[in-house]
Parts: structure tokens; C-alpha cells; sequence
């Protein structure tokens, strides 16, 4: 009876052990609070650079230079008649710039002096230098003036058939009489007498015509003694040599006797 309760007891106890394990086993896990951290998205800052300005420079034409001589100071220049300065020194620079139109003629000038114009050398390159000389003579009583032009200008000049430059062109003469030509290259001469008077300025304008080209036509047929037309003028019987006519194309009609 003793034994039985006893083992009853044991029983109980091992119930009660069994019992209270799982209560230790929750007690001793604590159950984590679920924590959900919210994402923090950080917001692209975007930065555009600035863009750098290039400044467009301004195309700077070429600059060359005119230096005109003369052996005369105070005296006044003119490029194709605009003023341009003094001779000072024996010279005056003049500025060009090379995308102008170029100057052709120079004028200088100053009182008790002959007057020069003549035609200009080429122009100037960039940070070039083009010379010209000018010579100015006194007026004398007992000199004349002679002023030549041409067109086209750039004839060159002789005067009593020696050369003396180009058109435009002004020279001191003494009085008398005087030969003056004018030959340019592709044109015919062109000459006079002038005469030169003391204290006088004398003016001469020439124009030149161009050089024509002229040849002969031999004209033949079959059978000989036909009669011969060119540009429907009467040339005469074959065979037959027509003589200066113009270079170029021409007419010919053969008519028989």
C-alpha cells in the first residue's frame, strides 16, 4: 500500500517536471519584436556643370604697308585721289589691308613742285612692305608740264624714245617739241608730237585699241575661173588670194562663170 503511494507520488512529480519544462523553455526564449527600419533613399543631387563660353575671335585682316619715298617733304600724298599724309623725313608709311580693294594710282603733290601721279606696284602682302618712289621736281619758267593718261592705264611711256614710266604719268619737260609714246603689251602704239611751253601744263589722254590679228585665204576650185565671194563681197576668179582680213570665221560662195 506504501509502495503504491509512493510510486503514485513519483508519478505526480514527474508530471508536474514535465509540465513545467516547456513553461521554463518559454520563459527563457524571449520572443523579438519584429522591427521593420523604414529605407532612408537618398536623393540625387544633380550638378550640371557650367558650360565654359569660347569667345569667336574676330578675323583680323592682313595689314601691309605703302612706304612712299620722296625727296621733298610737306608734300602731299593721295592714293587714287584720297588724302593720305605728309611726306615727312623723306617718306610716309600708309597702311593696307590685304582684303581691300587695291589702290591703283598715287598722286603727290605739293606747291612750287611738278606734280607726280603714276600708276602703284602690287600691293603689299600681310606684314609686307612695298616701296615707291616719287621725285618732285621745281617748277621752273623756263619748264613745262606734261600729264599723261591711258586707258587701260599701265602704258608705259617714252618720251623722246627714252622710257620714263607708266601711265599715269606727269613729267617736267623743257619747252620745245617733244615725242610721246605709248605701248602696251596685247594693244597698239599710240605716239605725237607735243609741244612744250615754259610755265605750261599740258594734258594728253590716250586710248589704247588692242592689236588685231589678220591673215590671208587662198581660194581654189574645180575647175579653176569660178567666181569668188567673201562675206559677200566680190573677191575675184579662182585660184585666188584674198589678203588682211580679220582673223575669225568668214563666208566664202563660189559661183561659176
Amino acid at each position: 500500500m506504501v509502495k503504491r503511494f509512493s510510486l503514485v507520488l513519483w508519478i505526480i512529480f514527474l508530471v508536474l517536471i514535465i509540465s513545467a519544462v516547456p513553461a521554463l523553455a518559454d520563459n527563457a526564449t524571449a520572443t523579438p519584436t519584429p522591427t521593420t527600419a523604414t529605407p532612408t533613399t537618398a536623393t540625387p543631387t544633380s550638378t550640371t556643370a557650367a558650360p565654359t563660353l569660347t569667345a569667336t575671335p574676330t578675323p583680323t585682316p592682313g595689314i601691309g604697308w605703302y612706304l612712299v619715298r620722296c625727296n621733298v617733304d610737306g608734300a602731299s600724298v593721295y592714293f587714287d585721289g584720297n588724302y593720305m599724309g605728309l611726306i615727312s623725313g623723306g617718306s610716309l608709311t600708309v597702311e593696307y589691308k590685304t582684303d581691300q580693294t587695291p589702290y591703283s594710282t598715287v598722286r603727290v603733290s605739293k606747291s612750287g613742285y611738278t606734280t607726280v601721279t603714276q600708276s602703284l606696284p602690287s600691293p603689299p602682302g600681310p606684314s609686307g612692305t612695298v616701296d615707291v618712289y616719287i621725285t618732285l621736281q621745281a617748277v621752273s619758267s623756263s619748264s613745262g608740264t606734261l600729264n599723261i593718261y591711258s586707258s587701260p592705264s599701265g602704258g608705259s611711256v617714252y618720251i623722246d624714245k627714252v622710257y620714263k614710266g607708266r601711265t599715269p604719268f606727269s613729267i617736267s619737260l623743257s619747252p620745245g617739241t617733244h615725242g610721246v609714246q605709248v605701248d602696251k603689251s596685247g594693244y597698239m602704239t599710240t605716239s605725237e608730237t607735243v609741244i612744250i611751253s615754259a610755265g605750261q601744263t599740258i594734258t594728253r589722254s590716250y586710248t589704247l585699241q588692242q592689236k588685231t590679228s589678220y591673215g590671208s585665204l587662198l581660194i581654189t576650185s574645180e575647175p579653176d575661173n569660178a567666181y569668188a565671194y567673201v562675206d559677200g563681197t566680190y573677191a575675184g576668179m579662182t585660184a585666188i588670194t584674198v589678203n588682211n582680213l580679220l582673223a575669225g570665221n568668214h563666208n566664202v560662195r563660189l559661183t561659176a562663170p
